[in-house]
């Protein structure tokens, strides 16, 4: 695609009011002239101001030449389709309104009219902005002093109209490129180092290894020694049963020898009580021999005595009259029998102790019996008279009979119970004395009992408590083992716990290092690459080799312009030379001339002032014709370039852009003059004054 200008409008821009210019339809030299400042550069920086809101030079930005309300530019034109462009700047105010559109085949691209909105569209429709300024652009000033421009000058100079700003500026920005990846290999290194564990995981897992090994051996120990600290507890319990058992049985035995002692002092004391049966012993074994006497003469006594009231049961009968006093007769004797035996009972009783006492209560009523003994004896004699004289003599016959039956039955019984109660208390003396004789056994037996529970809790303190002493020596070492067992199991958990975590933070550095050293890796390759680039984008890359190539095109294209002037001149950009040693090839930019006539070469200090201008004016006009070599314009825009000219080589001036325009191939070349001889070849002159122009041929 070509870009082709047909149409240029301007409202109020510096000394510009209303002005319409219709570049499509001027094919050839064009030719601006007018006074100084009626805006002849203004007119023609209104082109890049259009397309990119700027323009090179004093003239740079659109506001500071807008002096009124509604300033505008509006450009028509072809880029492979119509657009039309409109820039307005109201001027006249602190703060300046603009708004920019863009129309491609009559269709508004950017509706808002905002300027960014506008940059980003013309950035993509029109052509680089670099490369139009460098090959169709020349504005006033630009590369006027090319020749006397010191080398590292025209360097620059013909950088930037080879456009190998773009170069430099992708090698800068290669450069920062990868010295932001150099900062963040530095990162990644530091990473490395500040990430870099105590110990490697490998030797951490062997420490780990390690110590689940102690566990594991600490678990094992524990494992042996509760059975036996738990046997060893059960010894101890059962050896503290047994003396508790035996402590026990001590206990009974001494609670039997007490039970026994007790048991013997109270039979000593009833054996005392006894002592007076004891010391009638003699007597006792007569009364024993005795009583069986007795016994077989109550018997027969009892069988008279049986006989005899049955007789007297028969005299009762007859006495039936008498039946109360006989009945008073019998109780009053009876109660003189009783008195008579109890006083000879009394008499022929021994008394001791208790006996004493009863004996005493017997004798004060056998005294008052007698008392009474008399008196009873009267009323019996009264009674008597008081019987039939034939029964009475019977009665008496057989009462005396009776009494005295009576008497010796009641005699007899006396002496048995007496005998029976002696025999008692043998018994009681015997039990007495068999008791005490077992209770002495029982004590012996018991003291026996006592004296073998004493030795063998004797025993089982001395051997007992040895054993005891040492199974608690055992058991509190087996305890210490256990402690300490217990002790390292504890720390080896905790050591595992932070041996684990260790670990894993230590692979969570190992895998940042690894990533760190995987980064710098891909850092290092991307620097060592990017490096390359630099070099390839840089001074000694890519733009060497163009501005090497460019010195021969340059050169030809001055020379073939020169051919129209002054084709005794051949010009030769030198862009390399070799060192004083010469063996290194060294960056360079001199202008070499060589001029035919005299046969020699010539530095452009040897030129006479005149032959200066025409080689520098033919070596700009390549200059340019060399930058536009890549644009997609098909024209060419110059302002003032012959203002060095002399009259007499301003005439020169036209010709040498004909054969620009032939050997850059273009439709229309634009340039601003003072000089009547170049507005005399041009093809069209466009008259610029008091703010609008005119068209001429």
């Amino acid at each position: 695609m070509t870009l082709k200008i047909d149409k240029l409008k301007i409202h109020g821009l510096g000394p510009l009011r209303d002005v319409e210019l219709p570049l499509g339809d001027l094919d050839g030299i064009v030719a601006i002239t007018g006074p100084n400042g009626s805006g002849k550069s203004t007119l023609l920086s209104a082109v890049p101001w259009a397309m990119y809101l700027s323009a090179p030079g004093p003239r740079s930005k659109v506001p500071a030449w807008a002096e009124t309300k509604g300033a505008h530019i509006e450009l028509d034109g072809s880029n492979g389709d119509p657009f039309r462009v409109r820039y307005v700047v109201d001027g006249g105010k602190k703060t300046v309104q603009q708004s920019a559109t863009l129309e491609l085949d009559g269709e508004l691209v950017n509706e808002s009219g905002l300027v960014r909105d506008f940059k980003e569209q013309a950035r993509e429709f029109f052509p680089d902005e670099r490369l139009f300024l460098a090959g169709t652009f020349c504005g006033q000033g630009r590369d006027e002093d090319f020749s006397k421009l010191t080398r590292d000058d025209r360097r620059r100079v013909l950088q930037r109209l080879l456009g190998l700003e773009r170069f430099q500026l992708k090698a800068e920005l290669t450069r920062d490129r990868w010295k932001d990846l150099d900062i963040k290999l530095e990162e990644e290194e530091l990473t490395m180092k500040r990430e870099a564990p105590e110990l490697p995981s490998s030797e951490i897992e062997n420490l780990l290894k390690a110590s689940r090994k102690r566990l594991d051996d600490a678990n094992s120990e524990l494992a042996e020694l509760d059975p036996k600290i738990k046997e060893i507890r059960e010894l101890v319990a059962k050896l503290r049963e047994e003396r508790a058992s035996r402590s026990a049985e001590l206990g009974k035995a001494d609670q039997a020898v007490k039970n026994a002692t007790q048991n013997r002092d109270r039979i000593k004391a009833e054996l005392q009580g006894l002592a007076s049966l004891i010391d009638r012993g003699p007597e006792i074994l007569e009364s024993t021999v005795e009583l069986d006497r007795l016994n077989a003469r109550a018997g027969v006594l009892g069988a008279e005595v049986h006989r005899a009231r049955k007789n007297l049961d028969k005299l009762r009968d007859a006495r039936s009259r008498h039946e109360r006093a006989s009945a008073e007769q019998e109780r009053l004797q009876d109660q003189i029998v009783a008195a008579k035996r109890g006083a000879d009972l009394l008499c022929r009783t021994p008394f001791g102790d208790k006996c004493e006492e009863a004996g005493c209560e017997f004798i004060a009523d056998a005294m008052k019996a007698k008392k009474d003994l008399d008196r009873l004896e009267t009323r019996l004699v009264k009674v008597r008279e008081g019987l039939d004289q034939n029964a009475q003599d019977k009665y008496s016959a057989e009462s005396d009979l009776l009494d005295q039956a009576e008497d010796e039955h009641e005699q007899c019984l006396r002496d048995q119970a007496r005998a029976m109660k002696l025999a008692k208390d043998i018994d009681r003396l015997n039990e007495a004395m068999a008791r005490a004789s077992k209770y002495e056994k029982d004590l012996v037996e018991a003291e026996v009992g006592l004296s073998n529970a004493r030795k063998e809790r004797e025993a089982l303190d001395r051997n007992g408590a040895d054993e005891l002493e040492n199974l608690k020596t055992e058991l509190e070492a087996l305890e210490d083992d256990n402690k300490a067992a217990l002790a390292m199991k504890l720390s080896t958990t905790g050591e595992i716990a932070s041996l684990e975590e260790k670990l894993e933070h230590t692979k969570e550095r190992e895998a940042r290092i690894a990533e760190a050293v995987k980064a710098a890796f891909r850092y290092k390759n991307e620097i060592a690459d990017l490096k390359i680039v630099e070099r390839g984008f840089g001074k000694e890359g890519i733009q060497a080799l163009l501005m090497d190539a460019a010195g021969p095109a340059i050169s030809d294209n001055c020379n073939a312009i020169l051919e129209v002037v002054a084709p005794w001149f051949r010009v030769r950009l030198q862009t390399t030379k070799l060192d004083s040693r010469g063996k290194k090839l060294l960056e360079d930019l001199d202008i070499v001339v060589m001029d035919s006539r005299k046969g020699a070469e010539r530095t452009m200090d040897s030129l006479s002032g005149g032959e200066q201008v025409i080689v520098s004016l033919a070596l700009r006009l390549a200059l340019v014709l060399h930058g536009g070599a890549g644009s997609t314009s098909d024209m060419l825009i110059l302002d003032e370039m012959d203002g060095a000219l002399d009259q007499d080589r301003a005439e020169q001036f036209v010709p040498m852009l004909r054969k620009a325009m032939e050997l850059g191939g273009l439709r229309q070349v634009v340039f601003v003059t003072h000089r009547a001889g170049a507005m005399g070849q041009a093809d069209y002159v466009i008259e610029v004054a008091e703010g609008r122009v005119s068209i001429g041929e």
